[in-house]
């Protein structure tokens, strides 16, 4: 793939990141004019389709940065999407704490989202808004692309190319994805394909707001948001141990992505 083909993207105050990028990619940004887009700009981007062919890149540091720009729209446009779910449960609370009458129509969206997020507490009480919130919030932009990256080999993978899969999510009924080559015999899990490389993030992105092997991510995802601290990958992913059966090792591996390619500079 050319440089011409890459998307746009937020950088935030991710100068670090402008420091390191190649000549060419930096300035087909600049003439993109989303150098310095903002959050909703980059989210308009139509990004690349299909999956760009990362393999083509013989320069590795190319084909990160290819890689970044490629993922990072997709990742604002999904955490987009779960933040305009969350503003209507804040908005919801507050009418319920005002008194407010809460319309069937408003109704019968919280009660979509509460099947989707997997939210078992009684509708409307206050127990269903603290779920609701713990679990409807955005994954920070550095450690989706540091486990994007790890997951999908910078978007190289077999499960990549063949099925959109960036993040490596299984599923369980026969011929819903690829089979992994290794696979052990007593296993029956398929690495699943998506229509497109968004409906992947999206995947991901849900897999951590409502498995239960994820709920210590969500609490601490809270706790910064209560210290109204940036949501940090690098705090974040020491809660994602179960995201691998490698547990630390994987830990540090998504670190060592994150600060090796300053993707840290996005949380800021």
């Amino acid at each position: 793939m050319s440089e011409q083909g890459l998307s746009c993207f937020s950088l935030g105050s991710g100068f670090r990141f402008l420091m390191r990028i190649s000549i060419p990619s930096f300035i087909g940004l600049m003439l993109s004019g989303c150098l310095f887009c903002d959050r909703d700009s980059v989210a308009e981007a139509t990004p690349p389709a299909p999956l760009p062919n990362f393999a083509d890149f013989v320069d590795v540091a190319k084909k990160k940065d290819a890689f970044i720009s490629y993922m990072t729209p997709l990742v604002v446009q999904a955490n987009r999407k779960v933040l305009a779910e969350r503003a209507l449960v804040e908005k919801m609370l507050n009418w319920k704490q005002r008194g407010r009458w809460i319309r069937p129509v408003f109704l019968d969206q919280l009660i979509q989202l509460s099947n989707k997020y997997r939210v078992r507490s009684e509708l409307l009480s206050d127990a269903f808004f603290d779920e609701m919130l713990l679990k409807i919030d955005e994954v920070p932009l550095s450690l989706a692309l540091a486990q994007a990256a790890t997951e999908s080999g910078w978007g190289t993978s077999r499960f990549a190319r063949k099925g959109n899969n960036l993040f490596g999510q299984w599923c369980f009924k026969t011929g819903c994805g690829l089979i992994p080559q290794a696979r052990d015999s007593k296993r029956r899990h398929e690495v699943a394909r998506f229509d497109t490389p968004l409906d992947s993030v999206e995947s991901y992105v849900l897999n951590l707001n409502r498995h239960k092997k994820y709920k210590g991510f969500r609490e601490e995802r809270a706790t910064l948001r209560r210290e109204q601290a940036p949501l940090s990958g690098l705090i974040l992913v020491s809660e994602l141990r179960h995201y691998s059966e490698r547990r630390d090792a994987y830990v540090d591996e998504i670190k060592n992505i994150i600060q090796g390619n300053d993707l840290d500079a996005f949380d800021s």
